[in-house]
């Protein structure tokens, strides 16, 4: 008796210490948080994740004649008014 420890894997245990918008990656002893595309972390322990608005920041691809919309996790581009295609190209 108590001469072996093993791992608890905290990630699946059903009380995944990550927030919504992360994945929980077990370790030894341990676990770590990652957030998903389109997330940053917005906790200084990386558990919580916030949006990225990659139309505020100037990240996202739309052409400079699209209007961009920020969504959860990305963006879609929609070409104004008298233009056609795609967002990306119009």
């Amino acid at each position: 008796p108590g001469t072996s420890c093993t791992n608890i894997n905290e990630c699946v245990d059903g009380s995944s210490p990550c927030g919504t918008n992360s994945a929980c990656t077990d370790t030894a002893g341990d676990f770590t948080c990652a957030c998903h595309a389109g997330f940053l972390s917005s906790s200084a322990d990386g558990r919580e994740c916030a949006n990225i608005n990659e139309c505020a920041d100037g990240s996202n691809d739309c052409d400079t004649n699209a209007a961009c919309t920020d969504t959860e996790g990305g963006f879609t581009c929609a070409c104004n008014a008298g233009f056609s295609g795609l967002g990306v190209a119009c």
